[in-house]
């Protein structure tokens, strides 16, 4: 049989990041991503209110939620307290996308935040293309199957 091609005693003392730390680190940096495309923008400087818009309307930012990863309560505050409003995945994210969302969600001047798995962020890619927008941040984290990004 062939070798594995890690050591797996190195792999068992490298550092593991936790879920909450990748979670809370990527989303303040969704944050600064966002802040930095309504500066690209040439948005003036303002709070939080102002960089998120209201959640019902144009420029709106929504964050998608994948249903099995939860996000940490100070990041849940953060979030509710600037506008932006949080939805989770359904278990088909076209149905959602097409469904009661889809104002919402297919409206060109939406920002979508996200927290899923690799494969919805794939599927949730393709459908923002319709609308002519594409992943300006994404990170993904192997370990924890998650993926963070930003879609404008």
């Amino acid at each position: 049989m062939l070798e594995s091609w890690h050591d797996e005693s190195a792999a068992e003392s490298a550092p593991r990041i936790s879920r909450r730390v990748v979670l809370a680190g990527s989303g303040g940096a969704m944050m600064v991503a966002a802040a930095g495309l309504r500066a690209q923008e040439g948005a003036t400087e303002g709070n939080a209110d102002e960089l998120f818009g209201a959640a019902a309307g144009p420029g709106a930012t929504v964050v998608l939620q994948d249903r099995r990863l939860v996000l940490p309560e100070d990041l849940r505050d953060r979030l509710a307290t600037s506008g932006a409003r949080l939805l989770t995945l359904d278990a088909d994210p076209v149905r959602m996308w097409r469904g009661e969302h889809a104002a919402l969600l297919t409206h060109p001047q939406t920002r979508l935040l996200g927290v899923t798995p690799w494969i919805e962020f794939v599927m949730i890619q393709g459908l923002a293309a319709e609308s002519r927008r594409r992943a300006r941040y994404q990170r993904f984290d192997a370990g924890n199957d998650a993926m963070v990004w930003l879609i404008a």
